[in-house]
């Protein structure tokens, strides 16, 4: 991302968000992988187009957690001001 000059607009917005709520994949329900929480899913933009991002959330909480949407991947949104 650095060679690229892009950013991550969820942790740019949330800079101090508690880490436990800002993962996106919680591993497989079983196997080695199963409750290492990543943040494997990004929305990453250019400096440019930075001040455009309005909004950068991460919805649900993993197959394990309150609020699991179907998936061991946590979908995120984006908002962008108009140009």
């Amino acid at each position: 991302m650095k060679s690229a000059d892009l950013l991550d607009a969820y942790r740019h917005l949330h800079p101090t968000k508690d880490m436990q709520a800002g993962f996106t994949w919680s591993g497989n329900p079983v196997g080695r992988y199963r409750g290492k929480r990543m943040r494997v899913d990004y929305f990453c933009v250019s400096k440019d187009l930075l001040p455009r991002v309005t909004a950068c959330d991460i919805h649900g909480r993993g197959f394990e957690g309150e609020g699991f949407l179907g998936s061991d991947h946590c979908p995120i949104t984006i908002t962008l001001r108009p140009s």
